[in-house]
């Protein structure tokens, strides 16, 4: 049994094709909800270029969920659009 939050991000495509798995990267995220417009932010660190390459380009798709201490999933952002990325 881990002892720690797991942060659980996955990034697919327009077709539902894993582009990216950021299970064991470093991860911050800051996610509002707000009526009629939700929003966040996502911090993926430690990337290489050619992986920030396929998630600057297409349609992309966040989906952020979480773990504590090795239990249940918290779905946190389900298929947030990527609108911007560096």
């Amino acid at each position: 049994m881990s002892l720690k939050q797991e942060v659980i991000l996955t990034v697919h495509d327009q077709n539902d094709v894993l582009v990216l798995d950021a299970t064991g990267l470093r991860v911050d995220f800051d996610v509002r909800f707000v009526d009629g417009f939700s929003r966040a932010t996502f911090k993926i660190f430690n990337l290489n270029d050619e992986t920030v390459k396929n998630i600057m380009t297409g349609e992309r798709y966040v989906t952020v969920s979480t773990r504590l201490h090795g239990r249940n999933d918290f779905l946190v952002a389900n298929k947030y659009y990527v609108s911007n990325a560096y």
